[in-house]
């Protein structure tokens, strides 16, 4: 959550932007990355206090820096400079919400549906506003409509078999499920007699086709489910949102799920770790967002 933290030469020589700027939204970004008008106020700001042959200022000392949590969880330690740039931030954020009500009201997302990929495949096919005010940054309560819309993985939902995902991770449990009863067996030889087996043949044989399928699949997905649930307690260590203190439960289990079914989904691909961070940052906004 602390992207482009550090210094960031301005263009003038010897000059090094102050960190902690958050525009618009709540991760830490550099504010001529966000917003244009908070830029400019910005580095007025600093230009009236800096000249261009002195050194940058050493770090203030933790006495007098702020503690503050955003809105995701992610604790900031804040300068004094910090606190006056992200409250600047906030407030051009606010000026700028209602240009997002054109989009708010359109409940079919016409002009965001797919937004990404019609701008590359064609850059005048997007609304060039929804382009500015994107990068801008899109107001905390749209973001999990405009980003799912925008990206296109809402198109690519509803183009999805009804409960796609729900039998993907379903499939990929069950795989493990099965693949863990085998070795069991196996393990504590545990066979049947012979009445038993020529009892239960017919099911046997009726089921012995899906056992093997869900027996391939777990033997593929265990050492990334292995790995996913090593990770998943140890993914942002001091986010209490995603570690369910309090109240809402947290997005543990979400995040191993996406994970899991995004495992046996593409088996090529499976897991690796930093996967995890991916999820989890996506999971942030989108459970905020209802």
């Amino acid at each position: 959550a602390k992207t482009r933290l550090g210094t960031h030469d301005s263009g003038r020589p010897g000059h090094r932007m102050p960190t902690g700027c958050v525009c618009v939204t709540p991760v830490a970004v550099a504010p001529y990355d966000s917003d244009d008008e908070a830029l400019e106020a910005y580095e007025r700001e600093v230009s009236s206090r800096t000249s261009a042959w002195e050194p940058a200022m050493p770090k203030p000392p933790a006495a007098e820096r702020t503690r503050a949590v955003d809105a995701y969880g992610f604790e900031l330690q804040l300068t004094p400079e910090a606190a006056r740039a992200r409250l600047k931030c906030a407030a051009s954020a606010e000026r700028r919400t209602p240009r997002w009500r054109v989009y708010r009201v359109d409940e079919t997302d016409a002009a965001m549906r797919d937004a990404r990929g019609r701008r590359l495949a064609k850059k005048s096919s997007v609304d060039a506003n929804l382009t500015r005010l994107i990068r801008k940054g899109v107001p905390r309560d749209f973001r999990r409509r405009a980003w799912m819309s925008v990206s296109g993985a809402a198109s690519r939902r509803a183009a999805a078999p009804e409960g796609h995902y729900a039998r993907v991770l379903r499939d990929a449990e069950n795989s493990l499920k099965v693949l863990r009863t085998t070795n069991d067996e196996k393990r504590d030889g545990e066979k049947r007699d012979g009445d038993e087996r020529r009892k239960n043949q017919k099911t046997d044989d009726a089921t012995k086709k899906e056992t093997a399928v869900l027996s391939t699949l777990g033997s593929s997905l265990r050492p990334f489910a292995a790995q996913i649930d090593l990770d998943i307690p140890r993914t942002f260590p001091e986010n209490p949102l995603y570690h369910g203190v309090g109240a809402g439960g947290g997005g543990r289990a979400a995040v191993r799920n996406v994970l899991l079914a995004y495992a046996a989904e593409h088996p090529e691909t499976g897991y690796c770790q930093g996967m995890n961070y991916v999820a989890a940052f996506l999971w942030l906004p989108a459970s905020r967002g209802g």
